[in-house]
């Protein structure tokens, strides 16, 4: 068989986590050969007393290096050592079980193996990116930021710009599946956003309307100025705002964009139509078209005060919710179209204990890989 170069320092590197994808495969098939040099003995034997032993390592983790190497697992002795007793192959695949226990990564899809007990929920942070490229991660912490002579402070969760500033450009915040944070604009405008959401915004507004664009969801809560209409553009759409606040729920994972009026009125502005809204009252739109309807204000801004809102739900649309907050993904091997649910969920719930809740409302799910399965 062919031997990789550098054995010393891919085994190193192997052992660090630093092997590069194409290396691992080789490395890994001399390591576990019949065809192990004596220099390969030795790095082995060196590094033995640092490995764990058969019985001490996760089943799970086992079988699926079993499947990843095959015949690697093999168990007659051929390396003595005191009060133990190991194969060249077994070896090698605790060599590998390192790796991947060490870094929590799986080596054919490198993802996470988190239990359930451990996925939190989710928390302030995001990300912005500044109008020169810059990238600042975002906490709870307190920090002050320059972007030119303009300060912007971060502290506990809330980005707030000063008003008066004359800078150009846009500024990006994006938050994860799992964060939210709350933004300050220079205008005074507040702005909530919603997990796996963006929201692009000048560092002043200079012109004549105030132009943010959306992606996910975000509650608005923009000042008054008649002068200078405050727009939010998603997509094709435009919401043209005319002193209020509003949220709008616009993720592309979801079947339609929902605008719901807290105070006040908005027009809501597609290619093929348009609707002034009054409180109360939701806009859903889909493929151009718009659709008017009275709702309660909670099943849209619920999130905001920390709920996950469901009101007639169904199943997969919950779910939706939940992969955004808890940062997991979901599958449905049954959609359950005929269940809807109704009720509030604090987003301070772990994900097991919102799992529970739904397995008491006849939701059965189970959690693998960092994927809750919908049975």
């Amino acid at each position: 068989m062919n031997q990789p170069e550098n054995k010393n320092d891919l085994f190193n590197r192997l052992l660090n986590g630093a092997c590069k994808p194409e290396e691992l495969p080789l490395l890994i098939e001399w390591l576990g050969s019949g065809e192990m040099d004596p220099e390969a003995a030795r790095m082995v034997q060196s590094c033995l007393e640092s490995m764990p032993v058969p019985e001490a390592v996760d089943t799970q983790v086992r079988e699926q290096l079993a499947a990843l190497l095959p015949d690697i697992l093999r168990e007659t002795p051929v390396v003595p050592m005191p009060a133990r007793r190991y194969s060249i192959r077994w070896v090698a695949a605790a060599v590998a079980i390192s790796f991947v226990a060490g870094s929590l990564l799986l080596l054919h899809h490198g993802k996470h193996t988190v239990s359930l007990a451990d996925v939190k929920p989710g928390s302030d942070k995001a990300t912005l990116i500044m109008a020169d490229g810059a990238v600042v991660t975002l906490d709870s912490s307190a920090k002050t930021i320059r972007q030119g002579s303009q300060l912007i402070r971060q502290t506990a969760g809330e980005l707030q710009y000063n008003s008066g500033n004359n800078g150009k450009g846009q500024n990006l915040l994006q938050t994860p599946r799992g964060g939210r944070f709350k933004l300050l604009l220079p205008d005074g405008s507040k702005v909530w956003l919603n997990a796996a959401s963006s929201l692009r915004y000048p560092v002043a507004f200079n012109e004549k309307e105030r132009v943010v664009k959306l992606e996910g969801e975000a509650y608005f809560e923009p000042t008054a100025d008649a002068a200078h209409p405050f727009i939010v553009q998603c997509g094709n759409e435009r919401i043209e705002v005319l002193g209020t606040a509003f949220n709008i729920m616009a993720y592309a994972d979801e079947p339609v964009r929902k605008v719901t009026l807290v105070t006040g009125a908005v027009k809501v502005v597609t290619p093929a139509a348009q609707e002034v809204l009054k409180p109360s009252m939701q806009a859903v739109l889909s493929g151009g078209d718009i659709q008017v309807k009275q709702v309660d204000i909670h099943s849209a801004t619920g999130w905001k005060d920390g709920f996950i809102v469901m009101q007639n739900a169904s199943v997969p649309e919950i779910m939706r919710q939940i992969a955004r907050w808890y940062n997991v993904d979901v599958r449905m091997k049954n959609d359950r179209k005929e269940a809807h649910l109704s009720g509030d969920i604090p987003m301070s719930l772990s994900l097991k204990e919102v799992l529970e809740i739904l397995e008491m409302s006849g939701i059965d799910t189970e959690y693998s890989e960092q994927t809750v399965i919908v049975k």
